[in-house]
């Protein structure tokens, strides 16, 4: 009695060395015939129509190709495969998480940046206001200046009219003691 085990957790039957035909057995007309140096006879499997006997055909054809060896190598690589489909799963969550977290500091800093500006511009209004009020009172303080020059010089020229006045009137009155003095000599006399 024949007894075959196929191993394969990937679906594939490791066929390597066989050899697959078309044929027929006790009446059924879509048989595949399987045979193998090691089998005592061949394998048959039968197929319910031409067509599906055609795709057995060609899938148990490209199964020779395949070794035990060949199937275990492939699992392997599918699982080397996945582990590392998780490790750049993580990989990949963890820069999303960087950049998640480098976007909300971009935004914070944005955020400040924009504060900064207005605060700016706030600052830039107040110290054009300033200037405006620097030179409003230059133009006052120069202002008061020139008064107070003007101010002075008139002063000045007041005292001088005043001096001149005290000296008008000095000798005014001096002539007019003369001259009074003059006229008692002269009612005097006569």
């Amino acid at each position: 009695m024949l007894r075959l085990t196929f191993y394969c957790r990937i679906g594939i039957v490791p066929l390597v060395g066989c050899s697959v035909v078309a044929g027929q057995d006790h009446g059924h007309k879509n048989c595949l015939l399987i045979t193998h140096t090691q089998f005592k006879s061949a394998v048959i499997v039968c197929a319910p129509d031409s067509k599906a006997q055609e795709s057995w055909l060609t899938a148990l054809r490209d199964a020779t190709k395949i070794s035990y060896k060949n199937t275990t190598s492939w699992e392997k690589l599918v699982e080397e495969l996945e582990s590392r489909g998780v490790l750049l799963s993580e990989e990949k969550k963890m820069y999303e998480e960087k950049l998640l977290a480098e976007a909300q500091a971009r935004q914070e800093e944005h955020c400040r940046y924009l504060c900064l500006e207005r605060a700016k511009d706030e600052l830039e209004k107040e110290r054009e206001r300033l200037i405006r009020m620097t030179k409003k009172l230059k133009d006052d303080l120069q202002s008061v200046k020139n008064e107070l020059k003007i101010t002075n010089e008139t002063k000045r020229t007041l005292e001088q009219e005043k001096i001149s006045l005290n000296a008008k009137t000095e000798h005014l009155v001096s002539n007019m003691q003369v001259s009074n003095l003059s006229n008692s000599i002269y009612k005097t006399k006569n």
